[in-house]
């Protein structure tokens, strides 16, 4: 059975940057950034909820901060 491929796909490289931008924690920087990523995600209109739980899932220590 062949693996069907993520939908969602966000270089490694720009999550990784994102992450140690929001690491910085200046506010302007991290503001840009989650709007960024509210927008990616929700005005993804062909994309399921699980898609959507799967690159949470995947880049939760690039979002993690906020949870923090």
């Amino acid at each position: 059975m062949a693996h069907a491929t993520d939908p969602i796909i966000i270089d490694g490289e720009l999550m990784l940057v994102l992450s140690n931008l929001v690491a910085t924690g200046m506010e302007q920087v991290v503001c840009l950034i989650a709007k960024f990523l509210h927008s990616f995600i929700m005005h993804t209109s062909l994309l399921e909820a699980h898609e959507v739980d799967n690159f949470v899932l995947r880049n939760g220590s690039t979002l993690y901060p906020w949870y923090a």
